[in-house]
């Protein structure tokens, strides 16, 4: 098959060109399909593929993705390709689209929160939002797809009472992971390594947070539970970064009395050393659709805290494979949570265990080979 995937990002420190990187790799290089790689012009692209760049509008970041929407469209209408994957909106109506995640239930989520809290989401960003709905909405629409791939229960929910996609159009599909990269065995000796490079002794509980956008993703309130359960020997490390915020966060560790157990160790681009470091993952965002560092972490073999905001509570029980906070902003639910982890090492040791168990259903080849079926499917 000629396979034509859409995507505003190719980069492996973004979760979309995460997930389309490994679905191309697995269709060419263990299906031999031609595949075809749609993005915008001057992003980060690697590997054998045909790209297609689009020249985009650069005045602001809207008129970019505008850009993009029609000019990626365009180019798919001219192409002859087997099948369109859509993993951006897109003015093509004939594709099978994967919703990683919609505008209008992050906004409905941003007035969920308290006042306090909204406020810290900037008045811009919500304008912004709300500016991209007939963008985002496009494919969603009647006519506007093939066949919709919702990562998790509460996205497949959503298209079906506010899109009114029909229930038959719609397939229940996650992100996977890489079961081999991401493996508590082959990780092992990079423990040591890592915990010394960022002065971390062999003693210290380390719980991980993985991630940039900060303040989407929760760090604050890790920062705030950290300082609560008063534990000296329990780190915190932090792998990304907030490029808008990042001093200030340094400075909330500072403020909270515990700068020397948070670590801010920068974005990597292989993240793997550090799951092996860790001894607990933490990740309490306010919103994520299906969030791949909870999977690498479940897959690395370890407990993780995840906010039940996060899509990955679709496959987590809580107690038994995670521990799952209802409230990502209250510090002292997870500060309770994070204590489970620390004083019940047996608890630790099984949900570690049933953690990885999990993950076993969910390789790239699992995800990759019914994606290929779905394609087969709407050609008949």
């Amino acid at each position: 098959m000629r396979i034509a995937l859409v995507t505003r990002s190719f980069s492996p420190l973004s979760g979309v060109g995460r997930v389309v990187t490994e679905l191309a790799k697995y269709y060419r290089d263990q299906m031999g399909h031609d595949v075809h790689i749609v993005l915008p012009a001057g992003e980060v692209s690697h590997g054998e593929y045909e790209f297609h760049r689009i020249p985009l509008v650069k005045y602001t970041f809207e008129t970019r993705n505008l850009s993009f929407f029609f000019r990626s469209g365009a180019l798919l209408r001219r192409e002859k390709f087997d099948v369109v994957h859509l993993h951006a909106p897109c003015r093509y109506s004939d594709g099978v689209v994967t919703c990683h995640g919609l505008a209008r239930i992050g906004m409905r989520l941003i007035k969920t929160l308290g006042k306090s809290h909204r406020k810290e989401v900037p008045l811009l960003y919500r304008l912004r939002i709300m500016l991209a709905y007939p963008m985002s909405d496009y494919n969603y629409r009647p006519g506007g797809y093939r066949k919709i791939l919702a990562l998790s229960r509460e996205i497949r929910d959503f298209l079906l009472s506010y899109y009114k996609v029909p229930e038959e159009a719609v397939e229940l599909l996650p992100n996977g992971v890489d079961l081999v990269a991401y493996n508590p065995t082959n990780l092992k000796e990079r423990r040591l390594p890592t915990r010394s490079q960022h002065g971390i002794a062999d003693t210290d509980f380390t719980f991980l947070f993985v991630g940039n956008f900060f303040k989407r993703k929760g760090l604050a309130f890790a920062i705030e539970a950290l300082a609560q359960i008063r534990k000296p020997q329990t780190r915190l490390l932090v792998v990304g970064r907030d490029q808008v915020d990042q001093e200030r966060f340094e400075e909330y560790a500072r403020k909270m009395g515990v700068e020397k157990q948070v670590i801010f160790a920068g974005e990597s681009l292989d993240t793997k050393p550090y799951y092996a470091a860790a001894d607990a993952f933490l990740f309490p965002s306010f919103y994520d659709a299906y969030p791949l560092v909870n999977l690498e972490a479940m897959a690395s073999g370890l407990p993780i805290i995840t906010s039940a905001r996060t899509g990955t509570v679709d496959i987590l029980r809580d107690g038994e494979n995670g521990l799952i906070v209802t409230d990502p902003t209250d510090a002292d639910e997870l500060a309770q949570k994070m204590l489970v982890l620390l004083e019940e090492p047996a608890m630790r040791e099984s949900m570690a265990a049933q953690a990885r168990k999990t993950m076993e259903e969910y390789s790239w080849e699992v995800i990759g080979r019914r994606t290929l079926e779905i394609y087969r499917e709407i050609q008949r």
